[in-house]
């Protein structure tokens, strides 16, 4: 029982230290003065008037939805006055919010701590959500929103709990009503609950999709504040000459450009998966990285060709490209004063950056296709990035901040793919270069594709796995049952010491190996095997194979 308290303070110390670092750097960053910043003028003109009034008043500029993000910068004025500073208080609030939520996805779904860690600080210095926190624009308000209600759907899936399911229908709705985009994440739950067959979820998710439906058709104008400044975006949609061609380039645009943007600014997660592509040595996966590379490459030189090399920012409009975008040269934010700013980056500095990111672009599309966890975290996180991706293409515009309204549960399933017991892997993610001596590396491609011997005890947390036998013609299949029980068996082991165990045992035995993979249990927690699955059994750890398989692996 102490284990279990100190346990549960470790994990509330590692919150407050995550929370504590960012607000370290918002403090030196400093961001303070009665001026708005960007479009979120726009923003806090309808708060105030809220404030002041009660009602929404918006102006002809506002095309987001921002309901919610104006009840909640209102209740702060409310309290403490009209004035920039306390709207980015409340933003700042939300950003840090944001951090906790998004951790505490990452230990349900049994991460180790230190990729936790990592994950969270790539989300908190993610540079669009860290200049988004010091605004009142929308992103981080959307965010919050969203990983609100992702955090509800996985609990809701884990638990087979259908008042998760709700809550996190509610949350998504509340996204809906600071972006319209929300919408999108309702789409892989709808999707997994119809595939599960769990037709209670299902319905009612269905039944939030038709409200967001029902509103759209009876009163359009609660979706946005300006009706007409919202069509605006979508206005290329009924022009004539934006037939299937314009349509099929736009989409491969806006989708190299998410992937360079997504890339580039989660590079502590991106850069342990190059690493994981460069050991893993498989001929389909250097065909696909190729064929990836050829496709981004193609976009990318086109852009160079016409001397649009990233950062990406021009005017006038080109190349679907847009001059609202944040990244530019050393900082974030627009050149505002012509001539004066202190650092240009080179024209080769750029040139490294763009072709960079299309290698690390290839890495990312590549970990998603081939190294995608199976678990119910994992699932959903990669399709609401999905969904959210496939909305920026019903847009006529794109910037890079939507890369982070769209992408941004990839924080939680990039860490999902990554084998973090490998020091190279831990040292890849961190801020330096980690070097793994020769030895080593067998034993980090034995860990990661998931030695599975038969015929081996082991013993964990002073219990016996044996591994029992049976006559089935089918590959082996190891099955962890009971892993909650026997953490809890262990007073209160945490279930990543349990896995750290594990995969120890399995790396010290047979060669032989198998596909190694993250997949759910009843628990909610999360054991890693060859295609495995953790079911309870008399409150003990026990390990099978299929007699054929353990042959075949002894082989």
């Amino acid at each position: 029982m102490n284990i279990q308290h100190s346990a549960l303070a470790a994990r509330r110390g590692e919150q407050l230290a995550i929370v504590a670092v960012w607000a370290a750097a918002i403090a030196f960053i400093n961001p303070r003065g009665n001026f708005p910043i960007d479009d979120d003028w726009d923003f806090a003109l309808a708060t105030w008037r809220y404030a002041e009034t009660g009602h929404f008043h918006f102006t002809a500029f506002t095309a987001a939805s921002l309901r919610a993000q104006v009840l909640w910068g209102a209740l702060w004025t409310r309290l403490f006055g009209e004035s920039f500073d306390v709207l980015r208080l409340s933003t700042l609030v939300l950003g840090a919010a944001t951090l906790v939520v998004v951790y505490r996805m990452l230990r349900r779904a049994d991460v180790p701590r230190f990729g936790c860690v990592v994950a969270v600080l790539a989300l908190g210095f993610h540079p669009i959500f860290l200049w988004s926190s010091c605004t009142f624009m929308t992103e981080v308000p959307f965010l919050f929103a969203s990983a609100v209600a992702l955090a509800c759907f996985i609990r809701g899936f884990d638990d087979d709990r259908v008042a998760w399911v709700l809550a996190g229908c509610a949350a998504a709705m509340t996204a809906c009503f600071v972006r319209q985009t929300g919408i999108t994440l309702l789409a892989a739950p709808m999707l997994l609950a119809m595939v599960r067959r769990r037709w209670r979820d299902a319905a009612v998710i269905g039944g939030t999709i038709a409200l967001f439906g029902a509103i759209y058709l009876v009163n359009p104008e609660w979706l946005t504040g300006s009706p007409a400044e919202f069509a605006v975006h979508f206005r290329m949609w009924t022009e004539s000459t934006f037939r299937l061609p314009e349509q099929i380039a736009v989409f491969d645009h806006y989708a190299t450009f998410n992937a360079q943007n997504c890339a580039l600014f989660f590079l502590p997660l991106v850069v342990p998966l190059a690493l994981v592509f460069v050991d893993n040595r498989r001929r389909i996966d250097f065909v696909i990285a190729a064929l990836l590379a050829v496709v981004l490459f193609v976009r990318v030189q086109s852009l160079v060709a016409a001397g649009l090399p990233m950062p990406y920012f021009v005017s006038p409009y080109c190349c679907d490209v847009f001059a609202g975008n944040i990244f530019a040269d050393f900082g974030l934010g627009p050149l505002a004063l012509p001539g004066l700013f202190p650092f240009r980056l080179p024209y080769a500095a750029r040139l490294a950056i763009t072709y960079g990111s299309v290698l690390l672009a290839v890495c990312l599309l590549w970990a998603v296709l081939r190294r995608a966890a199976t678990t119910n975290a994992s699932i959903l996180a990669l399709g609401a990035a999905l969904f959210g991706s496939l909305a920026l293409f019903g847009s006529g515009l794109y910037v890079d901040r939507y890369s982070l309204d769209s992408a941004w549960p990839l924080v939680i399933a990039l860490p999902l793919m990554l084998p973090w017991q490998s020091r190279t892997v831990r040292g890849a993610a961190l801020p330096r270069s980690s070097s793994l001596p020769r030895s080593r590396r067998s034993r980090y491609r034995s860990t990661s594709r998931g030695i599975a011997p038969a015929g081996r005890r082991s013993t964990i947390c002073g219990r016996t796995a044996s591994p029992s036998r049976r006559s089935t013609p089918a590959r082996s299949r190891f099955t962890f049952t009971s892993c909650r029980k026997a953490i809890n068996g262990c007073d209160g082991y945490t279930s990543s010491v349990f896995l750290t165990a594990r995969t120890r045992w399995l790396s010290s035995h047979s060669p032989a190996s198998a596909s190694l993979r993250a997949i759910p249990i009843a628990a909610g927690s999360v054991c890693t095997g060859a295609r495995s699955l953790c079911s309870s059994h008399a409150g003990s750890l026990r390990c099978r194979s299929d007699e054929a398989g353990g042959a075949a692996l002894g082989n």
